[in-house]
This record gives structure tokens, C-alpha cells and sequence, in this order.
């Protein structure tokens, strides 16, 4: 029998509906569906718990403007191209929890430490693009595969 650590009971998990959203990763239709019915904001919300980060650390890490920030505020969601982002954003940082199985602290200090094989840049300051967003996918493949750049 396994013992739970006293931090993994008190960290809040993330909701549900985030948890659903992104099991849908091997679903085109589904994943398209849930983008072009833009995401509420709650998914960031959710993002942020499962890295037990609060949203406004997430948001500075992600580099999401103040000004995007009071909009998302006022409206309660996202622009289908903002969408498209925070569910590949997700992907990533699930995949580098998964990295560090499920270990928040660990993803969350590996995503802000500035990497070697990214030139010196840390992996969450290349999640603003899809671009970026593909590098560190690969970056996480390799590691994972033991394949070292």
C-alpha cells in the first residue's frame, strides 16, 4: 500500500471539465469542437491547479498581457485562436508533468530553468508560440526517449 504525502492531499486538483478537455488530445473532431466553442477562462484556472501555480503566476510565466488578462476578466473566455493556444499550452505542461511523474514542483522548476538544448531559453518562454510550443513537445520526447540533442 502506498502512503500519500501530506502536500499531495492539501493541493487542490484541477476541475474536471479541464481534466475531460484535455483527454480529448487523440480526438480531432472533439479537441476542434471544444476550440471553435471557445474555452472559458476556468481552463487556465485549471492549468494553474494542476501545477499548483495560482492563475496570475501562470499568466506571468505564459506572458498573457494585463490587458488580455481584464478582457478574459470581463468576458469569461477566449478567442478561438486564444483557445487553440491554452489547450496546447496544457498539453505541454501536462506532458512535462507527466516528465516528472506527476511531481508539480519538479515540472514547474524544469519549465523555468533556462535549458541548454533551448539555446539557454526556459521551456514556458517558448509556450507563446506554436513553435515554441513543438520544441519543447520534441525536448520532452527526447528526454523521455533518453535521445540527447
Amino acid at each position: 500500500m502506498s502512503t500519500v504525502t501530506e502536500s499531495a492531499l492539501l493541493a487542490p486538483t484541477p476541475s474536471e471539465r479541464f481534466s475531460d478537455a484535455l483527454a480529448l488530445r487523440h480526438d480531432p473532431r472533439a479537441c476542434a469542437a471544444l476550440i471553435h466553442n471557445q474555452l472559458d477562462v476556468s481552463f487556465y484556472e485549471g492549468l494553474a491547479m494542476s501545477v499548483s501555480l495560482s492563475t496570475k503566476k501562470l499568466f506571468s510565466l505564459l506572458g498573457v498581457s494585463p490587458a488580455v488578462q481584464r478582457r478574459w476578466k470581463k468576458t469569461q473566455q477566449l478567442t478561438i485562436g486564444e483557445s487553440d493556444y491554452a489547450f496546447r499550452q496544457a498539453l505541454v505542461i501536462r506532458d512535462a508533468l507527466g516528465l516528472f511523474a506527476g511531481n508539480r514542483e519538479a515540472a514547474v522548476e524544469w519549465l523555468t530553468q533556462p535549458s541548454i538544448s533551448l539555446s539557454g531559453a526556459t521551456p514556458v518562454s517558448l509556450l507563446s508560440t506554436f513553435v515554441g510550443m513543438k520544441t519543447v513537445e520534441s525536448l520532452i520526447w527526447k528526454i523521455e526517449h533518453g535521445v540527447y540533442p
